[in-house]
C-alpha cells in the first residue's frame, strides 16, 4: 500500500509541475485514499493537495462536467477531513450547476430546489433564500427571509407566497400605506410559516401602487387603496364618486360643498 500511495503521490507532482491540475488533484485523492490504513497524516496531507489543485483548476475555463466533479471531489474530500460544513456547501454549488445547466424546465426546478434544500443545511441561508425564489419556492423563501431578519426580501416573498395561496387581499396588505393593513395580514403569515406571530417583522414599506395591483378589483380593499391614490393626485371628483360608490354620502357631499 505504501509503494502504491508514493507513487500515486508522484504522478500528481508530475501531473501539477506540467500544469495539469485536474489530473494532480485526482493522483493526489488517490495517494489520500491509499494513504489511510497506513499514515493518516500524509493521507490527509494528499487530501488537502488534491482539494489545492482542483481550486487552481477551476480558475481556468472549464466545462460544467468538469467543474461538477471537481466541486464533487473538494467536497468529498472535505468531509473526509472533518469540515462538514463547507463540505455541504460546496455541495449545494455542485447541486445549484447541475441545475442551472438543465434544458428541462421541471428537472432544472427540482434542482434548485435541491441546492436550496443543501444550502439552508449547510448554514447558507442568504444563499438558500435565493434559490428557493429562484425554484419558486416562496413559502420557504419567506421562513428565511423572516429568520434573516431583511423585511424587503421577506415582504416581497410573503406576497407571493399569499398570492399562490389566492389570499391576494394580505399580499395587497403587505404594500398597503393604510393603517388597517399594518396587522391584518400577520395572523394568516405566522400559520403558514408555522411561527408565532410575534417573530413575523412589521413591514414599513408601502408601495400603493402595488399594492393596488395586488387588491382584487371591486373588493373594499381596492376601493380604499384606490381612494388613497385619489387623494394624493387632488381629484377631487373622482374622489367624491368612490365615496359615493362606498356609501359615504356625508363625505361626499362635503367634498361638494368644499369645491362648488
Amino acid at each position: 500500500a505504501g509503494c502504491a500511495a508514493e507513487r500515486a503521490y508522484c504522478l500528481a507532482k508530475l501531473a501539477e509541475k506540467k500544469g495539469d491540475y485536474i489530473g494532480a488533484s485526482n493522483e493526489y485523492e488517490n495517494a489520500g485514499d491509499i494513504f489511510e490504513d497506513d499514515n493518516l497524516e500524509l493521507s490527509n496531507k494528499s487530501r488537502r493537495e488534491s482539494i489545492r489543485c482542483s481550486e487552481i483548476a477551476m480558475k481556468a475555463p472549464l466545462n460544467n462536467d468538469e467543474e461538477y466533479e471537481l466541486l464533487m471531489r473538494i467536497s468529498r474530500l472535505l468531509n473526509v477531513l472533518g469540515d462538514k460544513a463547507s463540505s455541504g456547501k460546496i455541495n449545494a454549488q455542485a447541486e445549484e450547476l447541475r441545475a442551472r445547466r438543465a434544458t428541462d424546465p421541471k428537472v432544472r426546478k427540482n434542482g434548485l430546489n435541491r441546492a436550496a434544500i443543501k444550502f439552508r443545511d449547510a448554514g447558507e441561508e442568504s444563499e438558500s433564500a435565493r434559490l428557493f425564489i429562484d425554484c419558486q419556492d416562496y413559502l420557504n423563501a419567506a421562513k428565511l427571509y423572516c429568520k434573516l431578519d431583511n423585511h424587503r426580501k421577506f415582504q416581497s416573498s410573503m406576497a407571493r407566497c399569499f398570492v399562490n395561496k389566492k389570499m391576494n387581499e394580505n399580499a395587497a396588505h403587505l404594500y398597503s400605506p393604510i393603517k388597517e393593513s399594518k396587522t391584518i395580514w400577520k395572523d394568516d403569515a405566522a400559520n403558514l410559516l408555522n411561527v408565532d406571530i410575534s417573530e413575523i417583522p412589521n413591514i414599513n414599506n408601502a408601495n400603493l401602487d402595488e399594492a393596488i395591483k395586488l387588491a382584487p378589483n371591486g373588493s373594499e380593499l381596492h376601493d380604499k387603496l384606490k381612494l388613497e391614490q385619489i387623494k394624493g393626485r387632488g381629484n377631487w371628483k373622482t374622489e367624491a364618486k368612490l365615496y359615493e360608490k362606498q356609501n359615504k354620502f356625508d363625505k361626499a357631499f362635503e367634498l361638494f360643498e368644499k369645491h362648488i
